[in-house]
């Protein structure tokens, strides 16, 4: 069974019952607009995420060429979000990660920096990959703070990738090989959730 451990998140297997929370960020304006460039221009329908979910639910690490989680708090078991591991090429040994903390009061706490670490050791230690990468749309400043604190090198750009109203926006395509990988998670120093 598919299962990353950090300190702080477990991810895991989605769970039916969070379907309505999930739905929700899929259409909230703001955490769309990170993942995509856009808010949504037609909401997506309970039933529609619904469909979506059971899919991700049967994961198979031997066959499979993405890996779809939740991201869940301990010990509570919280959800704060989804991960990805998605285009895992076996022969070359490459994959492209992605991962959103849905309720933007989440963010900040320093979990996508736990739950990146964990994505990343599981990759090049579980799955044997030898490269790992991500994109990042240029305005989305604290996730590039964050990917490149983890060691991401900046391999191009997709210019002028999304239009927006305000312009023009690039996307920025980074990578990490295992050679070039630490293994500490970059800087640890993160705010305090409320009550910790």
């Amino acid at each position: 069974m598919f299962r990353i451990e950090t300190e702080r998140l477990t991810l895991a297997a989605h769970q039916v019952a969070n379907v309505e929370l999930l739905n929700r960020w899929e259409n909230d304006a703001e955490t769309n607009t990170l993942l995509t460039g856009h808010p949504r221009e037609q909401p997506e329908m309970l039933a529609e995420a619904e469909e979506c979910l059971r899919e991700a639910l049967d994961i198979d690490l031997e066959s499979g060429r993405i890996i779809d989680c939740g991201v869940y708090l301990k010990p509570q078991r919280r959800l704060l979000g989804w991960a990805q591991i998605a285009r895992i090429d076996r022969r070359n040994r490459s994959c492209v990660l992605a991962l959103c903390i849905g309720e933007p009061a989440d963010r900040g706490y320093g979990y996508g920096r736990d739950a990146l670490t964990g994505m990343i050791e599981f990759c090049f230690g579980e799955i044997g990959m030898n490269r790992v990468g991500c994109a990042v749309f240029a305005f989305n400043r604290p996730c590039l703070n964050l990917i490149e604190s983890l060691g991401f090198i900046r391999e191009g750009a997709i210019r002028q990738s999304v239009l927006r109203e305000d312009g023009p926006v690039d996307e920025y395509l980074f990578g990490l090989l295992k050679s070039e990988w630490g293994g500490n998670g970059g800087q640890t120093t993160r705010r305090q959730p409320p009550g910790a």
